[in-house]
């Protein structure tokens, strides 16, 4: 292998190291547990891993990520001003005089915002993996398509912007949550960790523009049950167990380059650039490990999602820190499942949420009085919402009504309800609810 492609192999490893510090999710398929795991790596025959990912990926409609998003280039990064008023901009009504320098930058980005929609209105698709097959599999890990996720915070705050004296569009805001969810499925399907981390801020963000327009008063009946029905059509409980399997691939990979034959490979410790101690480790003990923990993780990703999975999780990650102490590889490289999991069960339940607070307020907008209780919502489609995922007994989200407003809110990481009391780190800290109404909460 060429110097310049082991380098490539390092960065790889980089960013798989990052996206483990970093905690990055995904979520179960409903038939996690059939799903099916790649081959342990052949030293002696080395096993196609690119090929094995084409034959397997659920998706008959490949494409590549660098052509679908060509036209939508470089994301320039906008002054702090601006990202300061973008974050603000994303939840509720502006004016071009409220946040002036925002305007101006939405004005200069507009072509390539115009490019973003045209590739999010695209099928979903899976990401190609590099098609060229050079390097194999690993070196496919990295995606195109990144800088979308900037142009879809742009496309949310520019759909909320009026004029003096205007009030915002329900229609306008529908297409571009649609747009936003669309450029996040793509992401979805992309490969490990990485993309579906990206997917679930871009949603998270769209979740809470429902809820700010839901309380603005921006639907009538039938925006209402357009927003519901966009939420049930475009949005599914993320893919850990598929995330595990793309990640395991990724491990077995590298091995199979770092031990060509079963043996450490010289041309990559002559670039000087991996960790100290790699040529020690066993390949086949290391693949077995990691073989395990990943086949463990994806049993627990195919659970309903409760606490009671996350401790099961949390107790797999926490054998595998042990087994893995002194494996410099696996160290560096094997994710905290049982983080990534809480943040997997965050964005479920904002999901959730979001459908219910929807169907809460359309049945005031057809009913003329918010729902005494959930189950007043009916609507078999949207039973399974009703579940909180931070109940230990399998029990509902809390609603009531307040002063006459609906408030709606999930229990939070300990499990108990502590009467609405949000906080931003309620999904992973006691003593907090994650408050879906209000929003503003």
């Amino acid at each position: 292998m060429k110097k310049r492609d082991s380098n490539r192999l390092i960065l790889t490893v980089s960013v798989i190291t990052l996206v483990s510090m970093a905690c990055s999710l995904s979520f179960a398929s409903e038939n996690a547990n059939s799903i099916e795991m790649p081959p342990s790596p052949n030293f002696n025959a080395p096993i196609d891993y690119v090929d094995w990912y084409r034959e397997h990926t659920p998706s008959q409609n490949i494409k590549s990520g660098d052509t679908l998003y060509a036209a939508v280039g470089d994301y320039e990064e906008p002054s702090e001003k601006v990202q300061k008023q973008l974050k603000a901009a994303m939840r509720g009504p502006w004016t071009a005089d409220d946040y002036p320098e925002l305007a101006a930058f939405i004005k200069s980005s507009r072509n390539k915002m115009k490019a973003f929609i045209a590739a999010a209105a695209q099928p979903r698709f899976q990401w190609e993996l590099n098609p060229d097959k050079k390097g194999g599999l690993i070196f496919g890990v990295l995606f195109a398509g990144g800088s979308s996720r900037h142009y879809s915070s742009l496309v949310l705050a520019d759909s909320w912007c009026i004029s003096n004296g205007g009030k915002p569009e329900a229609q306008v805001l529908l297409k571009a949550w649609e747009t936003c969810l669309n450029n996040a499925n793509h992401m979805e399907s992309g490969f490990g960790f990485v993309p579906m981390l990206g997917a679930a801020r871009i949603r998270q963000n769209v979740y809470i523009a429902i809820n700010a327009g839901l309380e603005a008063g921006v639907f009538d009946k039938r925006s209402s049950r357009d927003a519901r029905d966009l939420l049930l059509e475009k949005t599914e409980r993320l893919r850990l167990d598929e995330a595990c399997r793309y990640e395991l691939m990724a491990i077995y990979d590298i091995l199979q380059r770092l031990f060509p034959g079963g043996k450490f490979s010289s041309e990559f410790s002559r670039t000087q650039m991996l960790p100290p101690g790699i040529n020690t480790i066993s390949p086949e003990e290391t693949a077995r490990i990691a073989e395990n923990y990943y086949r463990r993780s994806i049993e627990c990703a195919g659970l309903e999602p409760s606490i009671d999975a996350y401790e099961k999780i949390k107790s797999i990650t926490e054998e595998s820190q042990v087994q893995t102490e002194k494996n410099v590889l696996l160290k560096n490289m094997l994710s905290s499942t049982d983080r990534i999991y809480l943040l997997c069960q965050k964005y479920e339940t904002m999901r959730r949420g979001t459908i219910l607070a929807v169907s809460i307020y359309r049945h005031e907008l057809r009913k003329g009085s918010w729902p005494e209780s959930l189950e007043d919502l009916g609507r078999s489609k949207i039973a399974f919402a009703k579940n909180d995922p931070y109940s230990k007994d399998g029990g509902e989200f809390i609603y009531k009504l307040k002063n006459g407003k609906p408030v709606l809110y999930s229990r939070g990481f300990d499990g108990r309800d502590n009467g609405a009391k949000g906080h931003e780190k309620a999904h992973s800290e006691k003593g907090y609810d994650m408050v879906i109404l209000p929003h503003s909460n």
